[in-house]
């Protein structure tokens, strides 16, 4: 036996299909598929976001109350319809603006978005400043 042969036969071992398990259950990803997206869609209605729209300041969203009660009404609809084992948002016990902001992340990404941050000046309660702007776009 050379090397060549050996090296062949371990391509033909990789390339089997018939030894792959196949997963029989549906993800959480595919079996709540509309659940998610009503979820999401809800939450673009009380953010603002549509097609035409679809830049905010994180400003608005972290002084948006009604985000932070939404969030926190469905935060049982969220751990249900998502995978949601490595968000930071579960992982500590500390319920903060900042979670909500990281959760909501994380609810968009999982949800095949891409959220792109860019620096811009801008005022807000008479004050100019560099503030961050968040663009959502679906993937």
């Amino acid at each position: 036996m050379n090397i060549d042969s050996i090296i062949d036969n371990k391509n033909n071992e990789n390339n089997d299909d018939s030894n792959v398990l196949k997963r029989n259950k549906p993800t959480k990803k595919e079996y709540y598929k509309q659940e998610r997206d009503l979820l999401i869609c809800e939450l673009n209605k009380i953010i603002g976001i549509d097609t035409d729209n679809y830049k905010i300041f994180l400003y608005e969203i972290e002084n948006n109350k009604n985000i932070d009660k939404y969030l926190s009404d469905n935060i049982d609809k969220i751990r249900k319809y998502y995978k949601t084992g490595k968000w930071g948002y579960f992982a500590n016990n500390d319920v903060s603006k900042d979670n909500y902001i990281g959760l909501l992340r994380a609810l968009y990404l999982d949800s095949d978005y891409e959220i792109l941050s860019k620096q811009k000046t801008n005022t807000f309660n008479s004050v100019r400043k560099q503030y961050t702007e968040w663009n959502f776009r679906k993937l």
